[in-house]
């Protein structure tokens, strides 16, 4: 697992290597997640990217469309999450093979 703590260094890791798997916080901080999430796709149209949200309010970005974009709101489960990544990644290997 590696961490990155802004639009900047994400994107950078992104062109270094494909991970199985991104999860980003909806406050990441930089640059609008809207971009972020646009320029991730650019470059990896099939990447799992599941998004962490403990807002209720304000803007929430669609998945519409997007069959590799997952949410979980906060507060969670630690059982809810290893599930949720688990039926993530099945689905990638589904998809890969």
């Amino acid at each position: 697992m590696e961490t990155v703590s802004d639009q900047k260094q994400l994107l950078a890791r992104l062109r270094d290597s494909a991970p199985d798997l991104v999860v980003v916080d909806q406050l990441f901080p930089g640059e609008d997640l809207r971009a972020t999430m646009e320029l991730m796709r650019r470059s990896h149209a099939e990447l799992p990217i599941l998004l962490v949200s403990g807002k209720t309010g304000g803007p929430r970005i669609n998945s519409e469309g997007d069959a590799w974009l997952f949410r979980i709101n906060k507060p969670f489960r630690n059982r809810d999450l290893v599930s949720l990544v688990s039926r993530i990644l099945t689905q990638t290997l589904r998809k890969a093979s």
